[in-house]
């Protein structure tokens, strides 16, 4: 929840004006329970936005996803059947997504990657690219390996512009 890119993410989308709900999964910082490999995550993430778009000011009909490294493989299955309008998966590791089937969410996605990412070889997500459903784009970040260090501002950017335009 404080890690630098999703801090980086909140911060532009909060400039905007995009209400934002951050939290950790279950077992991380101060939330209960433990890590469940990414079935109650999921969960996690589905009751989170379930409050979000129950929030006073918040219009539940024009909800985006976002998530960086396992949080994006969990973006993506939350984004499965629950109605949002946009998806950014930042730092995605193809490797890890074992149900391609999540692919075929018609929604726009923006796909983010540093081109130094060793999680995540330009070659596989280039591969999952080509198999997410449209509409799709994906921006690559230039010296940056899997954690964005020094390019938190330039991520932001590229999320809260996307989410603007998508929502």
């Amino acid at each position: 929840m404080d890690n630098n890119v999703v801090m980086g993410v909140t911060e532009a989308l909060v400039h905007k004006g995009v209400a934002v709900l951050r939290f950790n999964f279950r077992g991380v910082g101060g939330s209960q329970g433990v890590h469940d490999k990414g079935i109650g995550e999921v969960q996690d993430g589905a009751a989170a936005l379930s409050f979000l778009s129950l929030c006073p000011g918040v219009d539940g009909s024009r909800l985006g996803v976002a998530g960086y490294s396992f949080g994006a493989r969990i973006a993506l299955a939350v984004a499965q059947g629950s109605g949002v309008k946009a998806l950014c998966l930042i730092g995605a590791s193809p490797r890890s997504i074992t149900d391609t089937s999540m692919f075929q969410i018609a929604v726009p996605k923006l796909l983010i990657s540093g081109d130094r990412d060793g999680f995540a070889p330009s070659q596989e997500l280039d591969r999952m690219f080509e198999g997410l459903t449209g509409p799709k784009e994906k921006a690559w970040v230039a010296g940056s390996d899997h954690f964005f260090g020094g390019y938190e501002e330039v991520v932001g950017r590229l999320a809260s512009e996307f989410f603007a335009r998508e929502l």
